[in-house]
């Protein structure tokens, strides 16, 4: 009887430390800065985590997804997003700072500025209303004094945004790398982006705190791994390269490295000035302290 105990013991023991922590999933689209987590995936060094990626395609699918399932799952987004999600909770915070688009959020039109100052139509607007698109436009149309024109808006994913043929009536698409590249190519002209633009945008990945505090050594581990994907990046763009093209629309190595220089990669190594610049858009800052 003691034998069959102990045997029971050891296989209830054995098991225990067999069981894999529960599968966390990160929602993220394609944008260029968040390619650290598609490099991590596809070669394989997010299985150990037990962590994956499930590729959006937009923004507002990022934050609605994490927004239905957000006890399992971390997403990536601007600080937009990140307000958005906050009003359904106050435990929201930041893991890793991704990047600063430094010309990536783009405005893109089949009209030259000229055109469209002197425009007695309306203007279709294609965007992702509820992201950071609406602010990139807002600020576009404010430097370049077209408060007073007539816009219609578009709300519309960037899946459909960049297959837009080029378009007749006058327009602008508000778009981000990598999707621009192809709009670029049929004709579309760039206006504006934020290499120019007052609005500041800066990527992170965001989780509920209760998520963090349950899983601290796994989000620690996946922090490392993502500044080591961006070592990697810098050290070799094309062993990168290689592993995340298919995730980029297949874009050539060439145009990858131009949407590179579009953003500035932070890896965590932030002055005291740009974190006070991110405190300010009331983005909680307390987990990536925590995931070091």
């Amino acid at each position: 009887m003691k034998f069959i105990l102990m045997a029971i013991f050891i296989v209830g023991l054995f098991s225990a430390c067999q069981k894999k922590d529960k599968e966390l999933v990160i929602y993220a689209n394609n944008w260029i800065g968040y390619t650290p987590l598609l490099y991590l995936q596809n070669s394989g060094k997010l299985k150990e985590l037990n962590i994956k990626v499930s590729i959006t395609n937009s923004l507002e699918d990022s934050l609605n997804k994490y927004t239905n399932d957000s006890q399992n799952s971390l997403f990536c987004g601007t600080q937009y997003e990140f307000l958005q999600a906050s009003k359904s909770t106050s435990d929201l915070t930041t893991i890793q700072v991704f990047d600063k688009s430094d010309g990536g959020d783009v405005v893109l039109s089949n009209k030259s500025m000229y055109e469209l100052s002197h425009c007695k139509e309306p203007i279709d607007v294609y965007l992702e209303e509820n992201s950071i698109n609406s602010l990139v436009f807002k600020d576009f149309i404010d430097l370049n004094n077209l408060k007073n024109h007539q816009f219609n808006l578009k709300n519309s994913s960037q899946d459909i945004i960049k297959d837009l043929e080029l378009l007749k009536k006058p327009s602008l698409l508000i778009t981000y790398n990598p999707y621009d590249i192809k709009l670029i190519q049929r004709g579309y002209q760039l206006l504006d982006s934020t290499k120019n633009l007052n609005i500041c945008v800066v990527d992170g990945l965001f989780i509920d705190k209760s998520l963090l505090e349950t899983n601290p050594n796994r989000l620690k581990k996946l922090s490392k791994k993502i500044k080591e994907a961006i070592i990697t990046l810098k050290l070799d763009s094309k062993k990168y390269y290689q592993y995340i093209k298919k995730d980029i629309d297949n874009t050539s190595y060439e145009q990858f490295l131009e949407s590179l220089a579009t953003i500035h990669f932070i890896n965590n190594d932030m002055s005291a000035q740009f974190k006070e610049r991110l405190l300010s858009t009331n983005i909680d800052m307390e987990g990536c302290d925590n995931a070091k």
